[in-house]
């Protein structure tokens, strides 16, 4: 009994001793945080940020491509690099990061990366669309990759999140985002250069929880953002509003907006571009008058540089169903506003100084420079001819076609414009 009792004693330190060396070889290896591996997109034109941990003290070298840099861990074992920008040439690419362990990721793409955020018609699945058997059958998109950030709320922010990239494929892709997906997938075909998209939204939440003000920070943005940083991206894609009309918000969704585009740019340490849908009508529980309030602080958001807005009430197909699954029409609207050059047949969704209508024409003055919706400019004045014209800024005037669609005015025209007056939201 006794020598089975030391046997017994022995196993059982020999175990702890074990744990412990596996422990600190653990807490030794040099690790990523989960938004670098395997087939992810790096953003062109912008340094290269690259950060994890490793053991206190640790050298750690990082090589990608020709370029390399190297950092030690400080004493809570946190690291960061910067390597230089490079631009987008088709090629796969490895990183490889080295300090008492090695790793290396393969199948790195070079190109835009952006992230989709919001409440549920960002979260809407692709699965669940219009025609989404066939577009997910035709999804193989070797140069588009995907990942999907975990719903988690946190109470302070997070450094880390449980996901991995994946390239887009009709196994990858049904659950995926439909307008980021249809974002991206048209944004790989325009520029011709490979996309990466991050999915991380929640269905039914309103924006206080993903905006960071000062050292204050919602839950999700603690969750769902913050982790993401500081990986260098070109932009944000954002749908969302229609819980903060349910909670008679308004007006004040301007500034609410505003803390989230600041607070992003501010933690993100970019001026990245910032684009957002405003919201369908919708003839659900809206107290009357909340969703035109709401509109207006959409509108009102222009004011901030690097934005765009997609404007979507012609693409309501059922007005009792506040998720239109149109969604690729809503995707493809907040293309030209993410600063591409595109001709297209255009719905002109900016503000607008005058709007002329004469028999057999119309023609609508499309002022960039004066963001209210629909309130005429006071240094304009009639050109000879009867065209408005701005005094002191540059006005452009287009031809336009009216059709109505249900209750809506839409004035469509036929333009080639470069499209970084980020005042405009044209489809």
């Amino acid at each position: 009994m006794y020598c089975l009792t030391m046997k017994k004693t022995f196993l059982a330190a020999f175990a702890a001793v074990l744990s412990v060396l596996s422990s600190n070889a653990v807490q030794a290896d040099v690790k990523l945080p989960a938004i670098f591996g395997d087939h992810m997109v790096l953003q062109q034109n912008q340094p290269i940020n690259v950060w994890g941990w490793a053991e206190a003290g640790e050298a750690v070298a990082v090589t990608f491509g020709k370029s390399s840099a190297s950092s030690k861990a400080d004493a809570e074992g946190n690291w960061k690099v910067q390597l230089p920008a490079v631009k987008a040439d088709g090629k796969a690419h490895e990183l490889s990061v080295k300090g008492k362990n090695e790793i290396k990721l393969t199948d790195i793409l070079i190109g835009e990366v952006w992230v989709g955020s919001g409440q549920s018609n960002m979260q809407w699945p692709l699965n669940n669309t219009h025609g989404s058997k066939e577009a997910i059958a035709a999804a193989n998109l070797p140069n588009v990759r995907l990942i999907y950030v975990p719903r988690v709320q946190k109470p302070a922010p997070e450094k880390d999140f449980n996901a991995a990239w994946t390239t887009c494929t009709p196994e990858t892709v049904p659950i995926f985002s439909a307008v980021l997906y249809y974002f991206g997938k048209k944004l790989n075909e325009d520029l011709d250069i490979p996309i990466g998209l991050i999915h991380s939204s929640w269905g039914g939440s309103p924006i206080e929880p993903w905006t960071v003000k000062g050292k204050t920070s919602g839950n999700m943005y603690n969750g769902m953002i913050a982790p993401l940083q500081p990986f260098s991206i070109k932009g944000s894609i954002w749908y969302q509003g229609e819980s903060n009309v349910m909670r008679k918000n308004g007006l004040a969704y301007t500034e609410k907006m505003s803390d989230l585009i600041n607070g992003w740019r501010k933690s993100w340490n970019s001026d990245l571009s910032f684009h957002f849908v405003q919201i369908a009508p919708w003839s659900g529980r809206y107290e009357p008058g909340q969703l035109p309030a709401l509109w207006e602080a959409q509108v009102a958001t222009l004011k901030l540089p690097k934005t765009g807005m997609a404007v979507v009430t012609d693409l309501v197909d059922n007005i009792a169903d506040i998720h239109p699954h149109h969604l690729i029409l809503r995707a493809l609207h907040l293309v030209p506003t993410a600063g591409h050059r595109r001709p297209a047949q255009a719905i002109i969704a900016a503000p607008f100084n005058y709007l002329n209508l004469w028999p057999g024409q119309v023609r609508a003055c499309i002022h960039p420079d004066n963001p209210q919706m629909l309130k005429p400019a006071r240094d304009t004045h009639r050109h000879r001819g009867g065209h408005p014209r701005s005094q002191t800024n540059r006005a452009d005037i287009f031809p336009v076609h009216l059709v109505w669609r249900r209750l809506y005015l839409v004035l469509s025209a036929r333009l080639s414009l470069p499209l970084h007056a980020h005042r405009w939201a044209l489809a």
